[in-house]
């Protein structure tokens, strides 16, 4: 018994002096827990920094080889995302989702330093991109509020905050694994988000082309008896002689190569 007495008190004076230690540490450094995660950023299963590091972020989608998934109001650093993205374009599919117009003016209302929107020449330069390298990319515009940016780069996730005063690149970066729960659940918000906005794309798409092809001259005629955009990936369709020559018969198809009907015939006997 003496010898298991003196142990426990050994031990509880062990931790008293630990919890001292601990006591005084905190006085002196209030901010000593987010120091220790700075110092120790692979302690659980998110990895936390205290400001973006674009630089790292740039050099890890140069090693993609599956996927490349954002949602950004814009994308910041493009420029310098570029090359890595085009020395990848063979192996990787690209999905980029962007601030519609009409939610800009709500991200910058309690900004007082609001750069100007780079959504344009986002686009510009993708197109660019992938006329090029035949970049296997597509983009599409969100109507709705995202908590903040998130990277998706095959099986690591990367996530931020919109903080309402600054840039979110200026704001805290969050890296987990993309099969970890925090990784499922932001992943299953950026499906949420691409769903949605490609289903707002195909009805303003459908809203348009049949309002255009109403009009004539002016006026609105009865609705063309022909199709000209795909049903099943929104594609322009394109038409193809199927008669013999001189003859005008034609036929539509999509000739989207990822589309599911690509390449088959929609409608016959209608000339564009």
């Amino acid at each position: 018994m003496d010898i298991i007495g003196t142990a426990l008190v050994t031990f509880f004076a062990a931790l008293g002096i630990i919890g001292s230690v601990l006591t005084i540490l905190q006085f002196a450094r209030p901010d000593i827990h987010e120091t220790f995660l700075l110092r120790v950023p692979t302690l659980g299963r998110i990895k936390f920094r205290k400001q973006w590091d674009t630089d790292r972020l740039t050099q890890r989608m140069r090693k993609a080889t599956r996927e490349i998934a954002i949602l950004q109001t814009w994308l910041p650093t493009l420029n310098k995302d570029i090359p890595q993205w085009a020395a990848i374009a063979a192996t990787t599919h690209f999905r980029i989702l962007l601030m519609d117009e009409s939610l800009i003016h709500l991200r910058r209302a309690c900004r007082e330093v609001f750069g100007p929107p780079l959504t344009d020449a986002n686009l510009q330069a993708l197109t660019d991109l992938e006329a090029k390298c035949g970049l296997d990319i597509h983009v599409s515009r969100y109507q709705v509020l995202p908590f903040g940016p998130i990277y998706i780069i095959d099986q690591q996730v990367y996530f931020g905050l919109y903080l309402s005063h600054t840039d979110s690149m200026m704001g805290p970066q969050f890296r987990c694994r993309r099969n970890s729960w925090i990784g499922k659940a932001v992943t299953e918000s950026f499906e949420k988000i691409w769903q949605h906005s490609e289903e707002n794309r195909r009805s303003q798409l459908t809203a348009q082309h049949s309002a255009a092809e109403r009009h004539v001259g002016g006026e609105f005629a009865p609705e063309a008896p022909y199709k000209r955009y795909c049903d099943s990936c929104g594609t322009y369709l394109k038409y193809r002689d199927v008669g013999p020559e001189g003859a005008l018969l034609t036929e539509s198809y999509c000739a989207n190569a990822n589309c599911p009907k690509h390449d088959q015939r929609v409608e016959s006997d209608h000339v564009s």
